[in-house]
Protein backbone atom coordinates (compact mmCIF):
# COMPACT_ATOMS: atom_id res chain seq x y z
CA UNK A 1 0.00 0.00 0.00
CA UNK A 2 1.35 3.40 -0.95
CA UNK A 3 1.64 6.06 1.73
CA UNK A 4 2.24 9.77 2.06
CA UNK A 5 3.31 11.61 5.22
CA UNK A 6 2.56 15.08 6.56
CA UNK A 7 4.88 16.83 9.01
CA UNK A 8 4.17 20.28 10.44
CA UNK A 9 5.20 22.73 13.14
CA UNK A 10 3.81 26.18 13.89
CA UNK A 11 6.75 28.56 14.16
CA UNK A 12 10.04 28.77 12.31
CA UNK A 13 12.11 28.76 15.50
CA UNK A 14 10.82 25.25 16.26
CA UNK A 15 12.98 24.07 13.37
CA UNK A 16 15.99 24.53 15.62
CA UNK A 17 14.57 21.88 17.97
CA UNK A 18 13.73 18.25 17.25
CA UNK A 19 10.26 18.65 15.67
CA UNK A 20 11.41 17.58 12.23
CA UNK A 21 13.56 14.68 13.42
CA UNK A 22 10.93 13.36 15.84
CA UNK A 23 8.02 13.47 13.39
CA UNK A 24 10.13 12.17 10.49
CA UNK A 25 11.33 9.12 12.43
CA UNK A 26 7.82 8.41 13.67
CA UNK A 27 6.16 8.38 10.23
CA UNK A 28 9.00 6.41 8.60
CA UNK A 29 8.93 3.77 11.39
CA UNK A 30 5.14 3.50 11.03
CA UNK A 31 5.43 2.92 7.27
CA UNK A 32 8.10 0.23 7.74
CA UNK A 33 6.13 -1.48 10.51
CA UNK A 34 2.97 -1.81 8.40
CA UNK A 35 4.77 -2.52 5.13
CA UNK A 36 3.62 0.67 3.42
CA UNK A 37 5.67 2.16 0.58
CA UNK A 38 6.61 5.75 1.53
CA UNK A 39 8.67 7.53 -1.19
CA UNK A 40 10.87 10.42 -0.06
CA UNK A 41 9.06 12.88 -2.31
CA UNK A 42 5.79 12.00 -0.55
CA UNK A 43 7.04 13.19 2.84
CA UNK A 44 5.51 16.68 2.93
CA UNK A 45 7.04 19.10 5.43
CA UNK A 46 5.17 22.26 6.43
CA UNK A 47 7.58 24.69 8.08
CA UNK A 48 6.24 27.42 10.37
CA UNK A 49 2.56 27.24 9.35
CA UNK A 50 -0.11 27.60 12.00
CA UNK A 51 -2.90 24.99 11.97
CA UNK A 52 -4.90 27.14 14.44
CA UNK A 53 -5.23 29.95 11.90
CA UNK A 54 -5.56 27.42 9.05
CA UNK A 55 -2.51 28.74 7.20
CA UNK A 56 -1.48 25.19 6.28
CA UNK A 57 -4.81 24.90 4.44
CA UNK A 58 -4.46 28.28 2.68
CA UNK A 59 -3.54 28.67 -0.99
CA UNK A 60 0.17 27.84 -0.69
CA UNK A 61 -0.06 25.36 2.19
CA UNK A 62 1.21 21.80 1.81
CA UNK A 63 -1.94 20.37 3.39
CA UNK A 64 -4.02 22.34 0.90
CA UNK A 65 -2.09 20.63 -1.89
CA UNK A 66 -2.89 17.23 -0.34
CA UNK A 67 -6.58 18.16 -0.07
CA UNK A 68 -6.62 19.22 -3.74
CA UNK A 69 -4.98 15.97 -4.83
CA UNK A 70 -7.50 13.98 -2.80
CA UNK A 71 -10.37 15.95 -4.38
CA UNK A 72 -9.07 14.96 -7.83
CA UNK A 73 -9.01 11.30 -6.78
CA UNK A 74 -5.21 11.00 -6.98
CA UNK A 75 -4.83 9.68 -3.40
CA UNK A 76 -7.61 7.10 -3.33
CA UNK A 77 -6.38 3.85 -1.77
CA UNK A 78 -3.36 5.48 -0.07
CA UNK A 79 -2.65 6.09 3.59
CA UNK A 80 -1.82 9.48 5.09
CA UNK A 81 0.54 9.22 8.07
CA UNK A 82 0.67 11.98 10.69
CA UNK A 83 2.13 12.16 14.20
CA UNK A 84 -1.20 13.34 15.62
CA UNK A 85 -4.47 14.75 14.30
CA UNK A 86 -3.59 18.25 15.56
CA UNK A 87 -0.79 18.29 12.97
CA UNK A 88 -3.54 18.47 10.34
CA UNK A 89 -5.73 21.05 12.06
CA UNK A 90 -6.16 23.03 15.26
CA UNK A 91 -9.12 24.96 13.94
CA UNK A 92 -12.57 24.85 15.54
CA UNK A 93 -13.58 21.23 16.44
CA UNK A 94 -16.15 20.91 13.63
CA UNK A 95 -13.64 22.19 11.05
CA UNK A 96 -11.08 19.61 12.18
CA UNK A 97 -13.64 16.81 12.18
CA UNK A 98 -14.91 17.77 8.72
CA UNK A 99 -11.33 17.68 7.40
CA UNK A 100 -10.85 14.15 8.72
CA UNK A 101 -14.18 12.94 7.31
CA UNK A 102 -13.63 14.59 3.90
CA UNK A 103 -10.20 13.03 3.44
CA UNK A 104 -11.57 9.60 4.38
CA UNK A 105 -14.55 9.99 2.01
CA UNK A 106 -12.10 10.63 -0.84
CA UNK A 107 -10.47 7.24 -0.35
CA UNK A 108 -7.62 8.09 2.06
CA UNK A 109 -6.79 6.13 5.17
CA UNK A 110 -5.62 8.41 8.01
CA UNK A 111 -3.07 6.85 10.37
CA UNK A 112 -2.21 8.65 13.63
CA UNK A 113 1.25 7.34 14.43
CA UNK A 114 1.38 8.74 17.96
CA UNK A 115 -1.67 6.74 19.13
CA UNK A 116 -1.45 3.95 16.52
CA UNK A 117 -5.04 4.75 15.42
CA UNK A 118 -6.49 4.25 11.94
CA UNK A 119 -9.46 6.17 10.49
CA UNK A 120 -11.34 4.98 7.38
CA UNK A 121 -14.86 5.42 6.04
CA UNK A 122 -15.63 1.82 6.91
CA UNK A 123 -14.59 2.17 10.57
CA UNK A 124 -16.53 5.40 10.94
CA UNK A 125 -19.68 3.87 9.40
CA UNK A 126 -19.38 0.75 11.55
CA UNK A 127 -19.13 2.72 14.76
CA UNK A 128 -19.74 6.50 14.80
CA UNK A 129 -18.28 6.50 18.29
CA UNK A 130 -14.86 6.31 16.61
CA UNK A 131 -15.30 10.01 15.89
CA UNK A 132 -15.71 10.99 19.53
CA UNK A 133 -12.03 10.66 20.34
CA UNK A 134 -10.76 12.84 17.43
CA UNK A 135 -13.56 15.34 18.15
CA UNK A 136 -12.54 15.62 21.79
CA UNK A 137 -8.86 15.93 20.86
CA UNK A 138 -9.67 18.58 18.25
CA UNK A 139 -11.58 20.59 20.84
CA UNK A 140 -8.75 20.30 23.35
CA UNK A 141 -6.13 21.28 20.76
CA UNK A 142 -8.23 24.24 19.59
CA UNK A 143 -8.79 25.52 23.12
CA UNK A 144 -5.11 25.20 23.92
CA UNK A 145 -4.08 27.10 20.78
CA UNK A 146 -6.74 29.73 21.41
CA UNK A 147 -5.42 30.35 24.92
CA UNK A 148 -1.82 30.59 23.71
CA UNK A 149 -2.82 32.84 20.82
CA UNK A 150 -4.62 35.19 23.18
CA UNK A 151 -1.60 35.46 25.44
CA UNK A 152 0.79 35.99 22.51
CA UNK A 153 -1.54 38.58 20.96
CA UNK A 154 -1.82 40.48 24.23
CA UNK A 155 1.95 40.51 24.74
CA UNK A 156 2.52 41.53 21.14
CA UNK A 157 0.01 44.41 21.41
CA UNK A 158 1.87 45.71 24.44
CA UNK A 159 5.12 45.65 22.49
CA UNK A 160 3.53 47.27 19.41
CA UNK A 161 1.36 49.95 20.97
CA UNK A 162 1.93 50.44 24.69
CA UNK A 163 5.73 50.14 24.68
CA UNK A 164 6.10 51.48 21.08
CA UNK A 165 8.47 48.78 19.86
CA UNK A 166 10.36 48.38 23.13
CA UNK A 167 10.97 45.33 25.30
CA UNK A 168 10.25 45.28 29.03
CA UNK A 169 13.73 46.63 29.82
CA UNK A 170 13.24 49.56 27.40
CA UNK A 171 15.47 48.26 24.61
CA UNK A 172 14.44 48.31 20.95
CA UNK A 173 12.65 45.07 20.07
CA UNK A 174 14.70 43.25 17.42
CA UNK A 175 11.54 41.56 16.09
CA UNK A 176 10.49 44.95 14.67
CA UNK A 177 13.91 45.66 13.21
CA UNK A 178 13.95 46.19 9.41
CA UNK A 179 16.56 44.25 7.44
CA UNK A 180 18.65 47.40 6.90
CA UNK A 181 18.97 48.08 10.62
CA UNK A 182 20.24 46.35 13.74
CA UNK A 183 19.80 46.89 17.46
CA UNK A 184 22.95 48.39 18.97
CA UNK A 185 23.01 49.53 22.59
CA UNK A 186 19.27 49.03 22.84
CA UNK A 187 18.51 51.35 19.90
CA UNK A 188 17.61 50.84 16.24
CA UNK A 189 20.76 51.64 14.27
CA UNK A 190 21.10 51.98 10.49
CA UNK A 191 23.50 49.60 8.72
CA UNK A 192 24.79 52.18 6.27
CA UNK A 193 25.97 49.92 3.41
CA UNK A 194 22.56 48.23 3.33
CA UNK A 195 20.73 51.56 3.59
CA UNK A 196 22.84 52.87 0.68
CA UNK A 197 21.48 50.04 -1.49
CA UNK A 198 17.92 51.09 -0.69
CA UNK A 199 18.67 54.78 -1.20
CA UNK A 200 20.06 53.99 -4.64
CA UNK A 201 16.95 51.92 -5.45
CA UNK A 202 14.74 54.89 -4.55
CA UNK A 203 16.91 57.24 -6.61
CA UNK A 204 16.84 54.93 -9.66
CA UNK A 205 13.04 54.67 -9.48
CA UNK A 206 12.80 58.44 -9.08
CA UNK A 207 14.90 58.97 -12.19
CA UNK A 208 12.85 56.64 -14.38
CA UNK A 209 14.27 53.12 -13.96
CA UNK A 210 11.78 50.26 -13.86
CA UNK A 211 11.47 47.50 -11.26
CA UNK A 212 13.32 44.94 -13.37
CA UNK A 213 16.31 47.20 -13.99
CA UNK A 214 16.46 48.07 -10.27
CA UNK A 215 16.25 44.36 -9.36
CA UNK A 216 19.14 43.53 -11.71
CA UNK A 217 21.29 46.24 -10.14
CA UNK A 218 20.31 45.23 -6.58
CA UNK A 219 21.16 41.57 -7.25
CA UNK A 220 24.63 42.57 -8.45
CA UNK A 221 25.07 44.42 -5.15
CA UNK A 222 23.67 41.41 -3.30
CA UNK A 223 26.38 39.18 -4.74
CA UNK A 224 29.02 41.70 -3.72
CA UNK A 225 27.68 42.32 -0.19
CA UNK A 226 26.06 38.99 0.63
CA UNK A 227 22.84 40.82 1.60
CA UNK A 228 19.99 40.08 1.59
CA UNK A 229 19.76 36.30 1.72
CA UNK A 230 16.97 36.15 -0.87
CA UNK A 231 17.21 37.31 -4.47
CA UNK A 232 15.70 40.70 -5.31
CA UNK A 233 12.80 40.13 -7.69
CA UNK A 234 10.30 42.59 -9.19
CA UNK A 235 7.78 41.99 -6.41
CA UNK A 236 10.37 42.53 -3.66
CA UNK A 237 11.52 45.79 -5.26
CA UNK A 238 7.91 46.96 -5.62
CA UNK A 239 7.20 46.26 -1.94
CA UNK A 240 10.41 47.89 -0.79
CA UNK A 241 9.79 51.12 -2.70
CA UNK A 242 6.36 51.42 -1.05
CA UNK A 243 7.61 50.61 2.47
CA UNK A 244 7.14 53.58 4.80
CA UNK A 245 9.66 52.13 7.23
CA UNK A 246 12.24 53.83 5.00
CA UNK A 247 10.72 57.05 6.42
CA UNK A 248 11.22 55.70 9.94
CA UNK A 249 7.52 54.92 10.32
CA UNK A 250 6.12 51.75 11.87
CA UNK A 251 2.50 50.68 11.34
CA UNK A 252 1.22 48.17 13.96
CA UNK A 253 -0.78 45.43 12.24
CA UNK A 254 -3.13 42.67 13.34
CA UNK A 255 -4.31 39.55 11.54
CA UNK A 256 -7.99 39.58 10.57
CA UNK A 257 -8.06 36.24 8.73
CA UNK A 258 -5.71 33.69 7.17
CA UNK A 259 -4.52 35.92 4.32
CA UNK A 260 -5.20 39.48 5.48
CA UNK A 261 -4.00 41.93 8.09
CA UNK A 262 -5.31 45.34 9.15
CA UNK A 263 -3.86 48.32 11.05
CA UNK A 264 -3.92 47.79 14.82
CA UNK A 265 -3.25 51.41 15.72
CA UNK A 266 -1.83 54.67 14.46
CA UNK A 267 1.56 54.74 12.68
CA UNK A 268 4.42 55.81 14.94
CA UNK A 269 7.87 57.24 14.31
CA UNK A 270 10.06 54.38 15.45
CA UNK A 271 13.21 54.17 13.32
CA UNK A 272 15.83 56.53 11.93
CA UNK A 273 14.74 57.50 8.42
CA UNK A 274 16.98 56.49 5.50
CA UNK A 275 15.01 58.40 2.83
CA UNK A 276 13.59 61.91 3.20
CA UNK A 277 9.80 62.37 2.86
CA UNK A 278 10.41 64.52 -0.23
CA UNK A 279 12.44 61.79 -1.97
CA UNK A 280 9.97 59.09 -0.90
CA UNK A 281 6.96 60.91 -2.35
CA UNK A 282 8.79 61.92 -5.51
CA UNK A 283 9.67 58.28 -6.01
CA UNK A 284 6.03 57.24 -5.59
CA UNK A 285 4.92 59.98 -8.00
CA UNK A 286 7.51 58.92 -10.56
CA UNK A 287 6.45 55.26 -10.33
CA UNK A 288 2.77 56.22 -10.61
CA UNK A 289 3.39 58.20 -13.79
CA UNK A 290 4.84 55.12 -15.50
CA UNK A 291 1.97 52.69 -14.86
CA UNK A 292 0.96 50.48 -17.77
CA UNK A 293 4.22 51.12 -19.59
CA UNK A 294 7.25 48.91 -19.89
CA UNK A 295 8.96 46.31 -22.04
CA UNK A 296 11.83 46.81 -24.46
CA UNK A 297 10.62 50.20 -25.66
CA UNK A 298 10.55 51.40 -22.04
CA UNK A 299 14.21 50.40 -21.65
CA UNK A 300 15.06 52.50 -24.72
CA UNK A 301 12.63 55.27 -23.68
CA UNK A 302 12.14 56.26 -27.32
CA UNK A 303 9.07 58.48 -26.81
CA UNK A 304 9.60 61.05 -24.05
CA UNK A 305 6.00 62.22 -24.42
CA UNK A 306 4.34 58.80 -24.33
CA UNK A 307 2.33 59.56 -21.17
CA UNK A 308 1.30 63.08 -22.16
CA UNK A 309 0.23 63.47 -25.80
CA UNK A 310 -3.51 63.05 -26.42
CA UNK A 311 -5.70 62.98 -29.51
CA UNK A 312 -8.58 65.49 -29.37
CA UNK A 313 -10.28 64.50 -32.65
CA UNK A 314 -14.07 64.33 -32.59
CA UNK A 315 -15.76 61.81 -34.82
CA UNK A 316 -18.61 63.05 -36.96
CA UNK A 317 -21.73 63.49 -34.84
CA UNK A 318 -19.83 63.43 -31.55
CA UNK A 319 -19.05 66.30 -29.19
CA UNK A 320 -16.53 64.28 -27.19
CA UNK A 321 -12.85 64.26 -28.08
CA UNK A 322 -11.07 60.95 -28.55
CA UNK A 323 -8.64 61.33 -25.61
CA UNK A 324 -6.46 58.37 -26.65
CA UNK A 325 -2.69 58.40 -26.27
CA UNK A 326 -0.53 59.15 -29.29
CA UNK A 327 1.94 56.45 -30.31
CA UNK A 328 5.30 57.06 -31.98
CA UNK A 329 5.99 55.41 -35.33
CA UNK A 330 9.34 55.63 -37.10
CA UNK A 331 9.19 56.46 -40.83
CA UNK A 332 11.51 55.25 -43.56
CA UNK A 333 12.93 58.74 -43.80
CA UNK A 334 14.13 58.37 -40.23
CA UNK A 335 11.96 60.85 -38.33
CA UNK A 336 9.18 59.81 -35.98
CA UNK A 337 5.49 60.56 -36.34
CA UNK A 338 2.86 60.65 -33.59
CA UNK A 339 -0.50 59.10 -34.44
CA UNK A 340 -3.64 58.24 -32.47
CA UNK A 341 -3.41 54.80 -30.86
CA UNK A 342 -7.18 54.33 -31.16
CA UNK A 343 -6.99 54.97 -34.92
CA UNK A 344 -3.96 52.69 -35.28
CA UNK A 345 -5.78 49.70 -33.77
CA UNK A 346 -9.14 50.56 -35.39
CA UNK A 347 -10.73 51.09 -31.97
CA UNK A 348 -13.12 53.89 -32.95
CA UNK A 349 -11.21 57.10 -33.66
CA UNK A 350 -11.12 58.13 -37.35
CA UNK A 351 -8.27 60.65 -37.04
CA UNK A 352 -5.57 59.78 -39.54
CA UNK A 353 -3.55 62.95 -38.87
CA UNK A 354 0.09 62.56 -37.88
CA UNK A 355 2.41 64.92 -36.03
CA UNK A 356 6.16 65.45 -36.27
CA UNK A 357 7.59 64.15 -32.97
CA UNK A 358 11.01 65.86 -33.07
CA UNK A 359 9.51 69.26 -33.88
CA UNK A 360 7.06 68.97 -30.99
CA UNK A 361 9.80 67.94 -28.56
CA UNK A 362 12.04 70.77 -29.82
CA UNK A 363 9.21 73.25 -29.26
CA UNK A 364 8.75 72.04 -25.70
CA UNK A 365 12.47 72.38 -24.98
CA UNK A 366 12.75 75.82 -26.60
CA UNK A 367 9.48 77.48 -25.61
CA UNK A 368 7.70 75.58 -22.82
CA UNK A 369 10.70 75.18 -20.52
CA UNK A 370 11.61 78.92 -20.45
CA UNK A 371 8.00 79.76 -19.56
CA UNK A 372 7.86 77.04 -16.89
CA UNK A 373 11.18 78.28 -15.50
CA UNK A 374 9.40 81.50 -14.47
CA UNK A 375 6.67 79.66 -12.55
CA UNK A 376 8.07 79.51 -9.03
CA UNK A 377 4.68 78.64 -7.50
CA UNK A 378 4.36 75.75 -5.11
CA UNK A 379 1.01 74.35 -3.89
CA UNK A 380 0.02 75.70 -0.50
CA UNK A 381 -0.01 73.22 2.34
CA UNK A 382 -3.16 73.77 4.35
CA UNK A 383 -2.82 70.38 6.07
CA UNK A 384 -1.09 71.52 9.33
CA UNK A 385 -3.96 73.78 10.45
CA UNK A 386 -6.60 71.20 9.54
CA UNK A 387 -4.59 68.43 11.18
CA UNK A 388 -4.42 70.30 14.46
CA UNK A 389 -8.22 70.62 14.53
CA UNK A 390 -8.78 67.01 13.49
CA UNK A 391 -6.37 65.67 16.11
CA UNK A 392 -7.98 67.78 18.83
CA UNK A 393 -11.41 66.42 17.88
CA UNK A 394 -10.00 62.89 17.85
CA UNK A 395 -8.58 63.24 21.36
CA UNK A 396 -11.96 64.46 22.56
CA UNK A 397 -13.63 61.42 21.00
CA UNK A 398 -11.13 59.09 22.63
CA UNK A 399 -11.89 60.62 26.02
CA UNK A 400 -15.62 60.10 25.38
CA UNK A 401 -14.89 56.50 24.40
CA UNK A 402 -13.38 55.85 27.84
CA UNK A 403 -16.46 57.29 29.52
CA UNK A 404 -18.75 55.13 27.37
CA UNK A 405 -16.70 52.03 28.12
CA UNK A 406 -17.06 52.68 31.87
CA UNK A 407 -20.84 53.03 31.49
CA UNK A 408 -21.05 49.77 29.56
CA UNK A 409 -19.19 47.91 32.30
CA UNK A 410 -21.53 49.38 34.89
CA UNK A 411 -24.85 48.91 33.07
CA UNK A 412 -24.34 46.19 30.42
CA UNK A 413 -26.98 47.98 28.27
CA UNK A 414 -27.40 46.42 24.78
CA UNK A 415 -28.27 49.78 23.15
CA UNK A 416 -25.24 51.41 24.75
CA UNK A 417 -23.02 48.59 23.51
CA UNK A 418 -24.32 49.07 19.95
CA UNK A 419 -23.76 52.82 20.16
CA UNK A 420 -20.26 52.20 21.50
CA UNK A 421 -19.38 49.98 18.52
CA UNK A 422 -20.58 52.66 16.07
CA UNK A 423 -18.58 55.27 17.97
CA UNK A 424 -15.42 53.14 17.70
CA UNK A 425 -15.92 52.90 13.94
CA UNK A 426 -16.16 56.70 13.70
CA UNK A 427 -12.87 57.00 15.63
CA UNK A 428 -11.20 54.60 13.18
CA UNK A 429 -12.53 56.66 10.27
CA UNK A 430 -11.10 59.83 11.85
CA UNK A 431 -7.73 58.13 12.33
CA UNK A 432 -7.70 57.13 8.66
CA UNK A 433 -8.62 60.67 7.60
CA UNK A 434 -5.75 62.07 9.67
CA UNK A 435 -3.36 59.59 8.09
CA UNK A 436 -4.49 60.63 4.59
CA UNK A 437 -4.19 64.31 5.52
CA UNK A 438 -0.64 63.75 6.77
CA UNK A 439 0.21 61.97 3.52
CA UNK A 440 -1.22 64.80 1.42
CA UNK A 441 0.76 67.32 3.46
CA UNK A 442 3.97 65.38 2.89
CA UNK A 443 3.23 65.23 -0.84
CA UNK A 444 2.74 68.99 -1.04
CA UNK A 445 5.99 69.63 0.81
CA UNK A 446 7.86 67.26 -1.53
CA UNK A 447 6.44 68.73 -4.74
CA UNK A 448 8.97 70.48 -6.98
CA UNK A 449 8.00 73.82 -8.45
CA UNK A 450 7.70 74.09 -12.26
CA UNK A 451 10.83 76.25 -12.23
CA UNK A 452 12.82 73.56 -10.43
CA UNK A 453 11.63 70.87 -12.85
CA UNK A 454 12.39 73.05 -15.87
CA UNK A 455 15.96 73.57 -14.64
CA UNK A 456 16.41 69.81 -14.20
CA UNK A 457 15.19 69.12 -17.76
CA UNK A 458 17.46 71.83 -19.19
CA UNK A 459 20.43 70.10 -17.60
CA UNK A 460 19.34 66.77 -19.14
CA UNK A 461 18.80 67.97 -22.71
CA UNK A 462 22.43 67.30 -23.59
CA UNK A 463 22.06 63.68 -22.40
CA UNK A 464 19.34 62.60 -24.86
CA UNK A 465 21.72 60.19 -26.59
CA UNK A 466 21.64 57.89 -23.53
CA UNK A 467 18.72 55.77 -22.30
CA UNK A 468 19.30 56.94 -18.73
CA UNK A 469 19.18 60.61 -19.77
CA UNK A 470 15.93 60.06 -21.68
CA UNK A 471 14.37 58.22 -18.74
CA UNK A 472 15.18 61.07 -16.37
CA UNK A 473 13.89 63.64 -18.85
CA UNK A 474 10.62 61.75 -19.27
CA UNK A 475 10.15 61.51 -15.50
CA UNK A 476 10.55 65.27 -15.07
CA UNK A 477 8.34 66.13 -18.06
CA UNK A 478 5.60 63.95 -16.57
CA UNK A 479 5.76 66.05 -13.39
CA UNK A 480 5.80 69.37 -15.25
CA UNK A 481 3.24 68.84 -18.02
CA UNK A 482 -0.32 67.69 -17.33
CA UNK A 483 -1.29 67.07 -20.97
CA UNK A 484 -0.41 67.86 -24.58
CA UNK A 485 -3.57 68.12 -26.67
CA UNK A 486 -3.07 67.74 -30.43
CA UNK A 487 -5.37 69.57 -32.88
CA UNK A 488 -5.96 67.56 -36.06
CA UNK A 489 -7.06 70.63 -38.08
CA UNK A 490 -3.90 72.75 -37.93
CA UNK A 491 -1.70 70.11 -36.22
CA UNK A 492 -0.98 72.50 -33.37
CA UNK A 493 -0.24 71.36 -29.82
CA UNK A 494 -1.59 72.89 -26.59
CA UNK A 495 0.77 72.16 -23.71
CA UNK A 496 -0.91 72.35 -20.29
CA UNK A 497 1.57 73.08 -17.48
CA UNK A 498 0.64 71.87 -14.01
CA UNK A 499 -3.13 71.56 -14.40
CA UNK A 500 -3.45 74.87 -16.24
CA UNK A 501 -1.05 77.05 -14.30
CA UNK A 502 0.09 78.15 -17.75
CA UNK A 503 -0.90 77.01 -21.25
CA UNK A 504 1.42 77.16 -24.24
CA UNK A 505 0.33 76.67 -27.86
CA UNK A 506 2.81 75.47 -30.49
CA UNK A 507 2.32 75.22 -34.24
CA UNK A 508 3.05 72.07 -36.25
CA UNK A 509 6.72 73.05 -36.53
CA UNK A 510 7.12 73.58 -32.78
CA UNK A 511 7.08 77.39 -32.97
CA UNK A 512 5.38 79.42 -30.25
CA UNK A 513 1.90 80.67 -31.15
CA UNK A 514 0.76 81.96 -27.76
CA UNK A 515 1.12 81.51 -24.03
CA UNK A 516 -1.60 82.09 -21.44
CA UNK A 517 -0.68 83.04 -17.89
CA UNK A 518 -3.45 81.75 -15.62
CA UNK A 519 -2.14 83.70 -12.64
CA UNK A 520 -1.98 86.98 -14.51
CA UNK A 521 -5.61 86.58 -15.53
CA UNK A 522 -6.78 86.46 -11.92
CA UNK A 523 -4.57 89.19 -10.50
CA UNK A 524 -6.19 92.55 -9.54
CA UNK A 525 -6.63 95.08 -12.36
CA UNK A 526 -7.08 98.85 -12.03
CA UNK A 527 -9.22 100.75 -14.55
CA UNK A 528 -9.77 104.48 -15.29
CA UNK A 529 -13.41 105.33 -14.61
CA UNK A 530 -15.48 107.92 -16.63
CA UNK A 531 -15.38 110.35 -13.71
CA UNK A 532 -11.59 110.32 -13.71
CA UNK A 533 -11.20 108.06 -10.66
CA UNK A 534 -9.42 104.74 -10.70
CA UNK A 535 -11.04 101.54 -9.48
CA UNK A 536 -9.41 98.15 -8.81
CA UNK A 537 -11.27 94.92 -9.55
CA UNK A 538 -10.04 91.78 -7.79
CA UNK A 539 -11.35 88.46 -9.19
CA UNK A 540 -9.73 86.40 -6.45
CA UNK A 541 -11.71 84.61 -3.70
CA UNK A 542 -11.43 86.44 -0.40
CA UNK A 543 -9.70 83.58 1.35
CA UNK A 544 -6.95 83.40 -1.32
CA UNK A 545 -5.98 87.05 -1.62
CA UNK A 546 -3.03 86.86 0.74
CA UNK A 547 -1.55 83.89 -1.08
CA UNK A 548 -1.96 85.42 -4.50
CA UNK A 549 -0.66 88.76 -3.26
CA UNK A 550 2.67 87.10 -2.56
CA UNK A 551 2.94 86.41 -6.29
CA UNK A 552 2.53 90.02 -7.36
CA UNK A 553 6.23 90.45 -7.96
CA UNK A 554 6.72 87.06 -9.54
CA UNK A 555 8.99 86.93 -12.59
CA UNK A 556 6.22 85.46 -14.71
CA UNK A 557 3.93 88.39 -13.96
CA UNK A 558 6.70 90.81 -14.84
CA UNK A 559 7.21 89.04 -18.14
CA UNK A 560 3.48 89.23 -18.86
CA UNK A 561 3.39 92.95 -18.08
CA UNK A 562 6.41 93.54 -20.29
CA UNK A 563 4.75 91.73 -23.17
CA UNK A 564 7.17 88.79 -23.23
CA UNK A 565 4.17 86.51 -22.87
CA UNK A 566 0.96 87.20 -24.67
CA UNK A 567 -2.42 86.79 -23.02
CA UNK A 568 -5.91 86.82 -24.52
CA UNK A 569 -7.99 89.95 -24.36
CA UNK A 570 -10.03 90.28 -21.18
CA UNK A 571 -13.69 91.11 -22.08
CA UNK A 572 -14.17 93.03 -18.83
CA UNK A 573 -11.05 95.06 -19.56
CA UNK A 574 -12.27 95.94 -23.04
CA UNK A 575 -15.68 96.92 -21.65
CA UNK A 576 -14.23 99.29 -19.06
CA UNK A 577 -11.92 100.85 -21.64
CA UNK A 578 -14.90 101.60 -23.87
CA UNK A 579 -16.76 103.21 -20.96
CA UNK A 580 -13.71 105.28 -20.10
CA UNK A 581 -13.60 106.60 -23.66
Amino acid sequence: MDAIAYIRWSTLNQEDGNSLERQHDLVVDAAEKHGWHLPKHEIHIERGKSAYHGRNRAAKGKLRAIEDRAARGELAGKVLIVEAMDRLSRQAPMESLNLLVDLCKRGLTIFEAGSNTTYTVEKINENWGNLLVPLARAGEAHDSSKLKAGRVRSAWRKTQIERLGRTKDGSADSRLCPAWMEVVGGEFTVVEDRADVLRTMFRMAREGSGYRKIADWANAERERMGWPTKVWDVRAVCIQLADRRALGEYQPMMRVDVDNRAPAGEPVKLYPEIVSPADWHRTRESIGSRKNTGGKERAKCVNLLSHLVRCTYRNEGSNIGCGSKMVLRTQKSGYGQLSCSSFARAAGCRCNSTYHYNRLLKGIFEHVLPIAAQLAIKPTNEAPAQLALMKAALEEKRARRKVMAARIIASDDADLIEAFEHFKLSIKADEQAIREMEDSGEKVESTLTPAEIAREVEQLIAQQDTAEGRQKTQTYLDQLISAINMDSVDRSATVVIRDGLANVKLDKKGNLIAAVDALGMIMPKTYQMPDGSRQTFDPRPADRKDFMGELANDNLLKSVQSGALRKPADPSEQRWKQKAQ
